[in-house]
């Protein structure tokens, strides 16, 4: 553990530099990129640099040899220490590169995997509200395709650094044999970096519109998934998203046109400066120098060698402005998700097993309303759960009955009432939206203040709803998802889910080792039952359903009312359903109907 953490320390450091630039505008100052760069100088990175200096002396010695030997001949013959050392040092040079792209690979890489796991933890932090906000492509995009654009470049990101320090071990040699052409070296390597800063930021724009246009067309590629049935049902609205794809794919061949145009004059600029810099030597060098031309044959090899470090350097410039754009969009998602989680935000194991005592919730005066001026809301709800009871809610469309739901269950928070659990009362509202506001502060402000908030929660209130009484319910939501894993089942519990698969009639439709448990190939009832067996596993105390019986075929449907409800009722589940079956109202103890976001009573059997 303690060489992972290094690791991922150096990784960090190393994606720093990467990202110098963006770290001084975040930090207010512009020193920062240097100040992370003497850090990095002082710590475990400068093992790296020791490999890479090796490598870059070992590569001009090789160059050092080639000249000497090259005179030698020319005067006194073939040297066999010559050549063994020439192998010598090509084989170090070889063992000292692999090692510092390696090292610097797996440091980068662990660096990344503590970014995406942060970053998973503060999505699984947010509230479901909060979740709602985010594009699925976004996430998408922060967990995992700016991770792989990082990636790919991390190669050819740390070859070009060891050429930077090879090319200039190779300048030193180049002044030993002739100060003016790495005076003329010095000012070829001037220009092209001053054309590359030049191209830089019209380069990460170009790389910005890409990735926009690429995410419109994927959201028309997920439509065409999504929306098959309406598609096949419309031939015009097949024709017009044809339509807008065609007009975005085109949109995104452009874009990613102008991007690998920079590239390309990146790359050729880059080409033509050396081949320059090789012809100023060899037909210009000759005539300003006049007749000093004694060294101007190694001259020429060493220029030939300080090709190839140029040529590396360049190609990683392009690297690194992939780099930088998809580390600032890593760093930029992983901000906005630490602006939206709260303080109150906690999946740990509950404390306290309020499981097993739940005996009854009661919400007085509750409201929520959807984010926006004019946003739905329901108002004040007035109800009680009691435990080992059967709730039926009913009301038409938009009445307000899934967010009633999702209120009741924590997933969504309340802006005014109280809630209390076995007539135990939670803390304020008002002082829960005030530690979120707190948290949006800057870092000092934050923690001060969050630790004050928390505080006077636990004094003064007896009841604090969070992860532990969100505890209490499994559900199975009209937009529900099964997950591809048993994910918190122990195998005590596979076996409890084994007996309400059989109970479900749905245990033969799955594999027998349970491999295909996200049920794709089932139709949307089957669907259903198999998310019913696995909320009845959890055994929690509170089932929340909403329109469950309205895939199902009569016979299940009749067999769900009649037959399974009573036995959950009689095992003291508490059951809080969704449902327009009127011939099954006499089912319930009591039923609930929603008005325009209002609760009102229904008829009680």
């Amino acid at each position: 553990m303690t060489v992972e953490r290094e690791s991922g320390a150096l990784g960090e450091r190393l994606l720093g530099l990467v990202t110098g630039a963006r770290t001084a505008r975040l930090g207010n100052s512009r020193w920062a990129a240097i100040r992370h760069l003497i850090q990095l100088k002082a710590d475990t990175p400068a093992r790296l640099f020791l490999i890479a200096a090796i490598a870059s002396l070992c590569g001009t010695g090789v160059l050092y040899i080639l000249n000497a030997e090259a005179k030698q001949i020319e005067q006194e013959g073939y040297n066999v220490a010559h050549a063994l050392l020439f192998v010598a040092l090509l084989v170090v040079y070889r063992v000292s590169q692999l090692t510092l792209i390696r090292r610097a690979a797996d440091a980068i890489e662990a660096a990344l995997d503590e970014k995406r796991k942060r970053a998973v933890d503060l999505i699984l932090a947010l509230s479901l509200r909060d979740l709602e906000q985010v594009e699925k492509q976004s996430i998408r995009d922060g967990l995992s395709a700016h991770y792989g654009a990082v990636s790919q470049t991390l190669v050819p990101l740390i070859s070009g650094v060891q050429s930077l320090i090879l090319l200039l071990c190779m300048f030193v040699y180049l002044v030993s044999l002739s100060p003016m052409a790495a005076g003329i070296t010095v000012g070829v390597l001037g220009f092209t970096i001053i054309g590359y800063s030049n191209h830089h930021k019209r380069m990460m724009q170009a790389l910005q519109f890409a990735t926009e246009s690429e995410g419109s067309f994927r959201r028309q590629t997920d439509g065409i998934i999504g929306g098959a049935k309406e598609l096949q049902l419309s031939k015009l609205k097949r024709l017009k998203l044809k339509e807008a794809m065609f007009d975005s794919s085109a949109e995104l061949a452009t874009s990613r046109s102008k991007a690998a145009w920079f590239f390309a004059d990146l790359i050729a600029t880059g080409t033509s400066i050396s081949y320059f810099l090789a012809g100023i030597i060899v037909f210009i060098l000759p005539i300003i120098s006049g007749d000093n031309t004694d060294n101007l044959s190694q001259t020429v090899i060493a220029i030939i060698f300080i090709l190839g470090p140029i040529g590396s350097l360049v190609q990683s410039m392009q690297h690194a402005s992939t780099a930088q754009f998809s580390l600032n969009a890593i760093n930029d998602f992983e901000i906005g998700l630490e602006k939206k989680v709260s303080v109150a935000a906690q999946l740990d194991a509950p404390e306290h097993d309020v499981k097993k005592n739940f005996e009854s919730i009661e919400l007085g005066g509750v409201n929520y309303q959807h984010d926006g001026e004019h946003g739905f809301a329901v108002s004040d709800i007035n109800l009680r759960l009691n435990r080992g009871e059967i709730l039926f809610l009913t009301g038409g469309n938009g009445s307000g009955k899934t967010t009633l739901l999702r209120v009741l269950t924590g997933l969504y928070p309340r802006s005014e009432g109280t809630l209390s659990l076995n007539s135990r009362k939670e803390m304020k509202p008002s002082s829960s939206r005030r530690r979120r506001r707190l948290y949006e502060t800057d870092d000092s402000e934050r923690v001060e203040d969050a630790d004050e908030s928390i505080s006077d929660s636990t004094v003064m209130l007896p009841f604090n709803p969070g992860q532990e009484y969100r505890e209490l319910f499994s559900s199975v939501f009209a937009d529900f998802y099964l997950f591809d894993g048993l994910y918190g089942l122990s195998d005590d519990d596979i076996v409890t889910l084994e007996h309400w698969l059989d109970v479900l009639k749905i245990r033969d439709k799955l594999r027998s080792d349970l491999g295909d448990i996200h049920g794709d190939h089932l139709s949307t009832g089957q669907r259903k039952r198999l998310a019913l067996a696995l909320s009845l596993t959890e055994g929690r105390p509170i089932l929340v359903l909403d329109e469950w019986a309205a895939d199902q075929d009569p016979q299940t449907r009749r067999w769900f009312y009649e037959e399974l409800l009573p036995r959950l009722r009689s095992d003291g589940f508490t059951c809080f359903i969704i449902t327009h079956d009127e011939s099954y109202f006499s089912h319930c103890d009591r039923r609930l109907h929603m008005v325009e976001g209002r609760l009102q009573n229904g008829n009680s059997k």
